[in-house]
């Protein structure tokens, strides 16, 4: 019998055909020219539906610690299509109705069916000299945009990497043939997720750009910032300092908030700042994938903690953070990011390289880099005239905790990054950045996640009826 997973694949691609394919016969996908493969990495979905709802927010932020609900809020998502988000706040699994298609596997799979049709398929469509530096790198990006797709949905669908385990928890399926009726593979398990992934950048690397015109796609700095990513989650954190260094490109590449203005200052409902380049492309964007809406916003509220955590001269606070009035009567903090439509990436930005090259060095107790890296991002992140940092006799412990502090704050409400922070972090017991559970509150009602048990998801139901020669 065919298997359904891949007809539901098929039956995706022949609905959502961007325009150049649309001249084809009907229901048929079938790029003849590399051209053609280089839009179709243009697919809107493989850079727009990344880990994100129908309704383009996403579960996974409702798993962290930079949000809170209230009751008004309750109550709203009590009939709230996307109640999977109110599910994973009060840390009710399945978070998603089992019975229903979950959004994340198939924009995930659906993405990575057309990954594997250019990389399977591009070089084929050569015919001239041009055709075919073209098509290496269209298929460089394809892998890069395939590797980074896998290893991050292995995090979401499994436990965290684990560089002290054994990593044999079996996770996703690595589909790499397009064809229809091919076999789902087993479920690889984590440390086979990572040796595929690391296999695809390898061989993407010497053939990628050095420059693009969009970060959609990636370039050499974009691969090395997905390695150094990478080796976050495997602690060796050498790696993490030689591949940041190689993905940083210099000062250049940051906005100074102090050329950032509040259009009315005085008008605690203002949300327009006036000085950001409202698009995908902007400079700091170094690999761009879409980020969820209204977290933090409209439909959830920042959290006391994250609040609690930013000092007063930080424009990042002054300039994106209000009180303001919310559900009913609620009156909490709000983020204001995306209403001025400041386009932060799923993927990797230059600000998020220079805290992963800031950590490295700290982890590798090189504490006077690490400073100096803090007081590159704070030169464009707080007021002008504040105080550098100093090392004096902080500690290494004293240095990270620094350097995560100012990543958290740099990288909230991004769809992925605290929660992989908090998984990545629940496996340092003894640490001072710790945690191996979240609390959250609604009103006086408390509910605790542990990370190993409620920080992933569930495989859905239909996906593995059909596949039964998964073995968990």
């Amino acid at each position: 019998m065919k298997n359904i997973f891949m007809l539901f694949l098929l039956m995706i691609l022949n609905t959502s055909c961007d325009d150049f394919l649309d001249v084809k016969p009907k229901g048929k996908l079938i790029p003849n020219a590399v051209e053609d493969y280089d839009n179709l990495l243009n697919y809107e979905g493989i850079v727009k539906k990344c880990f994100s709802d129908n309704n383009k927010g996403s579960l996974l932020p409702y798993l962290t610690d930079d949000i809170k609900l209230s009751k008004a809020l309750e109550d709203l998502y009590l009939s709230h299509p996307n109640i999977d988000r109110y599910n994973a706040y009060i840390f009710k699994k399945p978070y998603k109705n089992p019975e229903l298609p979950d959004n994340i596997w198939v924009n995930s799979y659906r993405n990575m069916a057309y990954l594997n049709v250019i990389i399977r398929d591009v070089k084929a469509a050569v015919k001239t000299k041009a055709d075919e530096k073209l098509a290496e790198i269209v298929k460089a990006q394809a892998l890069i945009a395939r590797a980074w797709q896998y290893f991050t949905l292995a995090q979401v669908y499994g436990p965290i990497y684990n560089p002290n385990g054994d990593n044999e928890v079996k996770v996703i399926p690595l589909v790499t043939d397009p064809e229809i009726g091919s076999k789902i593979p087993d479920l690889a398990t984590s440390k086979e997720v990572l040796e595929f992934v690391f296999k695809d950048i390898y061989k993407a690397l010497p053939t990628l750009p050095e420059n693009v015109k969009h970060p959609s796609r990636a370039n050499k700095k974009a691969a090395y910032a997905l390695l150094a990513n990478i080796h976050m989650f495997t602690n060796k954190w050498d790696s993490v300092e030689y591949y940041s260094e190689k993905a940083w490109d210099g000062e250049g590449k940051l906005y100074d908030y102090n050329d950032f203005i509040l259009e009315k200052p005085d008008d605690p409902e203002s949300v327009k700042v006036l000085g950001i380049e409202r698009k995908p492309n902007n400079k700091e964007n170094l690999f761009y994938r879409f980020s969820a809406r209204s977290i933090g916003s409209q439909e959830s509220y920042v959290s006391d903690e994250l609040v609690n955590s930013f000092i007063i001269n930080d424009l990042r606070f002054k300039l994106f953070y209000r009180k303001i009035k919310g559900k009913n009567d609620d009156d909490e903090f709000q983020q204001q990011f995306n209403y001025n439509a400041y386009y932060k990436t799923t993927g990797y930005s230059y600000p998020e390289v220079l805290l992963m090259r800031a950590e490295a060095y700290a982890r590798n107790n090189k504490l006077q880099k690490a400073i100096n890296d803090l007081n590159i991002l704070r030169k464009y992140r707080y007021e002008t005239g504040t105080e550098p940092l100093e090392l004096s006799n902080l500690s290494q412990d004293e240095v990270i905790m620094q350097v995560l502090s100012e990543r958290r704050k740099e990288l909230a409400f991004i769809t992925l990054k605290r929660f992989l922070d908090l998984k990545r972090f629940s496996l340092e017991s003894g640490k001072p950045w710790y945690k191996n559970k979240v609390i959250h509150f609604i009103e006086d009602t408390q509910y605790e996640g542990e990370i190993s048990e409620k920080f992933h998801l569930v495989i859905p139901k239909l996906i593995k009826e059909y596949n039964e020669h998964w073995i968990e």
